[in-house]
């Protein structure tokens, strides 16, 4: 710096005080020569321009001016004074509002609806009570059922996308499994191409660096022939020849060893070790001169013996003193062979041990050999040769246990994927070889595994119903094994598998055929699609008998009103017309050949039409007016046929001859009820008005009609009389000439068996309207067989009819429905929970009640589907391990207080493991450890219980190895829960079925108030939102399960 700078400074001394003047009078406004006025294009004082600021002078200024160059709050260049000011920063979307305001809806007043947001429901930490009360705090009624039909629609959306990603996932699954298998066959391919290089590289290695052989011996003299360089020089596929006539050398020049070793794939000499010195195991001193030949498997020790030589002319000057014989022969992987070299400690013994080898492991002997050239390396050749030849035997026998766990692995595969393979013991013994099999499809050679991958994709067409695509697979699967004639292990295993999911498929479009036989067209491409499968005659056959069906429902469904002639014009007309109907839909389905079948049909529904005609006019005068009329009708309705070629009207009114035509009575013989697959009886009577039949003593004997026409009545929740519960009671009821009531349950045994197909029922608890609901929807009896696990009693309105209803099915179709025993069938629950007081209530004393309870001492305990699926109203017992131990027991008593029989109806599953007390004061509470146990012990895969009220209608518990089922919607009239049932087909996979209340809750209670219903549908809603989180797992259970 200058020394003109130095004394320049920004400060300045202050040389005086500053003079304050006194206050001046404004004449005006002040101008306003600043600019922080707003500038615009109005504003006078932005339009004209600002008066020039006084320039200062001085160094001072010039100074701050070098030193404060750049200055701010300056207008741009560019700026633009007409532009419009910055708009309104936009309101905050919805989702990313606060959490206050995100679960609040509008209120009433300021917008219609409430706003379901899907993220606040898929918070995990989410309370449904405070979310529910919040939202709906404000909220009509209206908005109420508004919001409830939101969150089903979200759920139901929900549900299809998890299906529809399952599914995407399993599609990805089966092409990423598909890659993988490729690229694992391609590297075990190129593991094996690398093997048998280095195998052809070493033996190549191994002959080019032999020398010469020592021609000194006989027996080196036998290799040299076979050891030229012609021979090490070839190629690999000279190599077995090779081995072949080194062994056969080896043969020629040591006596006996074609014993030890005889010819095998893959056998040679590796070392020719020469000669050896056997010593004694104790003294260390020379036995016998010995040859030790290493194989690539065994280890040949052959001893030196001097020939014979029976005359001096015939001997031969060039044949040796003496011969090779063998003595030994161990194999490698039997022996271990010790270098003594590192064993000896004194130095007298090193130099008799120092180059000496024992082979020992045979039994309990040891032998000890040295070798006759200290100096010379050949000890260490062999043993380096031992070490290597063993490590080869090794690693050939992991690769054999390699290729044998394929094999194995092979099979389990084959066999997991279908269980059915295991029954093919012949096929099953060939699937070790199946990898290796390739067949040619579209010109293309393919292993066994594409065929897996092609039945995937038909299981997947048959799980969603895919009947045309299904269809078509089957029958490529069934053309290709038709053309692997040659081939006959894969033409059997595609022909298994392809005629497997025939039958599953066939099964499905059946049903499909009954469900839509009334549909023409739908009809016809049903049978069209089993036709292809091969199923043509099932298709007839269930066709046929879904349309009389029909026949019988429809005809049903007329009541008599007191008009005969309008009755019988009504059961002619829906005849002949659903007649001519499946004639003509089952000309267009089925080929010519086939119509005798439907012929013979018609005239059977024709002969059942008649069976009803004779039994009506049986009370009118043959040939009267009333019958002729009646008769005319019939026949006017038969005309109809002869629309579709068909001329019944010669039969009408003939009676059949296998039904004995009778007038109606409550003893005569009726239609044949076996080919009536319903659950009720036969209704074509109810027009006719029974006289009043007078009550038969207990000890007559009671016939079918009349039980059919008990379970008629107890059809319509109508209660018997007293003197009939006593005859379906009592032991001298007779079923038939053969059975009685009792002993048709007496005779079963603890652990009834059952077989598949059956419907599997919990707890009803006199709960009658949701039994017939329940008998709706899993189809009507005998139709489909039933297994109630117990508690048909107390609780309910309707205990009477329930449980009679129950045992006269039981009694008609024995084979078809079986009943066990819950906790509630016993004397002392039942006068506590209402089965007594109903009785009373009903009957006017407690006979009828007796009557059942005695009848419960005969309930089977358990029931045993399939020997796989244990079945029993309460759960396990500490006393039982075995199924025997149940089988043992004497149930025909009274429940009691404690043991295996008590715990068999009151024990529940428990999350603990191990035996606990049950809060209910008896029976145990059991662990998963128990029941896993269980099920190991007897062979079981399921332990199907009830007893247990659970809000869903079933729950799995203790790693799916337990499930309890409940069939009591609304238990009680007000818990609010659902029902289920579990359907078992013939392949042992079940499905649940939930079914909702049925019974008329209205007419025992009182409507509740506005207040009440508002806070019902408030748990109602958080029931759904709580269903909502959790339709993940249940779709999941849909999807695998059905």
């Amino acid at each position: 710096m200058s020394d003109e700078r130095k004394g320049i400074s920004l400060r300045t001394k202050r040389k005086g005080r500053p003079a304050i003047s006194a206050p001046k009078q404004i004449s005006g406004p002040i101008p306003q020569t600043g600019g922080d006025g707003p500038r615009s294009a109005g504003n006078p004082a932005f339009a004209t321009p600002p008066p020039q600021r006084p320039q200062p002078s001085g160094k001072t200024s010039d100074l701050v001016k070098q030193r404060y160059s750049t200055r701010f709050n300056n207008v741009p260049s560019d700026f633009d004074v007409t532009a419009p000011p910055v708009p309104n920063v936009p309101s905050l979307p919805t989702q990313y509002a606060p959490a206050d305001d995100r679960g609040r809806g509008p209120s009433p007043g300021r917008g219609p609806g409430l706003a379901l947001d899907p993220r606040v429901l898929r918070d995990p930490n989410l309370n449904p009570e405070q979310y529910v009360a919040g939202i709906l705090s404000d909220a009509s009624e209206q908005d109420i059922e508004e919001f409830q039909a939101s969150l089903r629609k979200m759920k139901t959306r929900t549900s299809t996308d998890l299906q529809q990603n399952v599914y995407q996932n399993r599609a990805q699954f089966i092409k990423i499994s598909k890659e993988a298998e490729k690229l694992k066959g391609e590297m075990r391919a190129l593991r094996n191409l690398m093997s048998e290089l280095k195998t052809n590289t070493t033996a190549l290695r191994a002959a080019s660096s032999q020398g010469p052989s020592n021609p000194s011996t006989d027996f080196d003299q036998g290799f040299s022939p076979a050891l030229s360089k012609r021979d090490k020089r070839s190629s690999v596929a000279d190599r077995t020849a090779l081995w072949n006539s080194q062994l056969q050398a080896l043969w020629k020049s040591i006596e006996g060893s074609q014993k030890f070793l005889p010819a095998a794939p893959g056998r040679h000499v590796v070392q020719n070790a020469g000669l050896w010195i056997e010593l004694d195991n104790a003294t260390w001193k020379s036995r016998r001169a010995m040859q030790i030949v290493l194989l690539n498997d065994h280890l040949l020790v052959a001893s030196r013996k001097k020939r014979k030589v029976e005359g001096t002319n015939g001997a031969d000057p060039r044949q040796a003193p003496s011969k090779l014989v063998a003595d030994r022969c161990w194999p490698l992987l039997d022996i271990e062979v010790v270098d003594l070299a590192g064993t000896s400690e004194s130095t007298s013994s090193r130099n008799k041990l120092a180059d000496a080898i024992m082979i020992r492991g045979v039994g309990q002997e040891s032998f000890t050999y040295r070798t006759e050239k200290p100096d010379d390396i050949e000890k260490a050749t062999l043993m380096m040769n031992i070490r290597k030849a063993v490590e080869e035997l090794h690693k050939g026998l992991r690769s054999e246990m390699e290729t044998s766990n394929k094999a194995k692995e092979t099979i389990n595969y084959f066999a997991s994927r279908d269980p059915g393979l295991l029954k093919k013991t012949e096929l099953l013994e060939t699937l070790s070889d199946i990898k290796d099999i390739l067949i040619e499809v579209d010109g293309k050679q393919q292993n066994l595994r594409w065929v897996e991958t092609e039945v995937d994709e038909l299981d997947i067409d048959i799980a969603l119903q895919r009947f045309d695509e299904a269809v078509q697979r089957v029958e490529k699967l069934n053309s290709l094994a038709k053309g692997l004639k040659s081939n006959v292990v894969a033409q059997d295993f595609i022909s298994f598998k392809a005629d497997e999911r025939a039958m599953k498929l066939a099964g499905l479009i059946t049903r499909e055929l009954v469900d839509t036989h009334n549909e023409p067209k739908k009809a016809k491409r049903n049978v069209d699609w089993l036709t292809r499968l091969g199923f043509e005659d099932r298709a007839r056959e269930a066709y046929l008998e879904a349309r009389g069906n029909v026949i019988h429902k429809r005809s049903r469904q007329c009541i008599f009103e007191g008009k005969l002639e309008q009755y019988i014009w009504e059961v002619s007309f829906v005849y002949f017309t659903i007649i001519r109907n499946t004639v003509s839909t089952f000309q267009a389905c089925f080929p010519q050949a086939l119509m005798s079948a439907c012929i013979k049909w018609a005239k059977e529904q024709v002969d059942a039409f008649n069976v009803i005609l004779t039994r009506q006019l049986s009370s009118t005068e043959r040939n009267g007016k009333e019958w002729t009329m009646c008769m005319n009708r019939a026949k006017e309705h038969a005309n109809m046929l002869s629309e579709v070629g068909l001329d019944f009207r010669s039969l009408i009114g003939m009676e059949p001859t296998e039904v004995p035509s009778a007038p109606l009575t409550t003893q005569s013989s009726s239609f044949s009820y076996a080919k009536k697959n319903t659950m009720d009886t036969n209704m074509e009577d109810v027009g006719r008005v029974p006289s009043p039949t007078r009550l038969s003593p207990t000890t007559e004997p009671a016939s079918i009609p009349i039980l059919d026409g008990w379970i008629e009545s107890l059809m319509t929740c109508k209660q018997l009389a007293e003197q009939d519960v006593q005859r379906l009671c009592d032991k001298r009821f007779r079923l038939t000439t053969r059975y009685q009531a009792r002993e048709v349950l007496q005779d079963e045994s603890n652990v009834q068996p059952v077989k598949c197909p059956v419907t599997v029922c919990g707890d009803i608890h006199g709960q009658f309207h949701d039994l017939m609901e329940l008998f709706r929807i899993g189809g009507p009896n005998p139709d489909t067989n039933y297994l109630f696990m117990g508690d048909y009693v107390d609780r309910g309105y309707y205990s009477v009819e329930t449980v009679t209803l129950l045992v006269a099915l039981k009694i008609r179709y024995p084979q078809r429905i079986t009943i066990l025993r819950g906790n509630h069938e016993s004397r002392q629950i039942t006068q506590v929970y209402g089965f007594y007081d109903e009785c009373l209530r009903k009957y006017g004393n407690a006979n009828v009640w007796k009557y059942f309870t005695d009848l419960f001492d005969y309930l089977p305990l358990t029931a045993l589907i399939d020997n796989q699926i244990f079945c029993l109203h309460g759960g396990l017992s500490p006393s039982i391990d075995t199924l025997d131990n149940i089988r043992a027991l004497d149930r025909i008593q009274e429940v009691p207080h404690e043991g295996p029989m008590c715990d068999l109806l009151w024990s529940d599953p428990d999350d603990r493991c191990g035996w606990g007390i049950s809060p209910r004061g008896a029976g145990y509470t059991f662990g998963q450890d128990i029941s896993e146990a269980f099920n190991h012990n007897n062979g079981l895969t399921l332990v199907a219980r009830a007893h247990q009220l659970v809000m869903e209608g079933y729950n799995w518990s203790q790693d799916r190895n337990v499930v309890t089922i409940f069939s009591a919607p609304n238990y009680c009239y007000r818990c609010g829960n659902q029902a289920a049932i579990m359907e078992i087909d013939e392949h042992l996979k079940y499905t649940f079925f939930t079914i909702g209340s049925y019974s008329n809750v209205n007419r025992h209670t009182r409507l509740l108030p506005l207040e009440a219903r508002h806070e019902s549908r408030r748990k109602a809603l958080k029931r759904g939102i709580m269903s909502y989180k959790m339709v993940g797992t249940e779709a999941m259970n849909v999807l695998f399960y059905v």
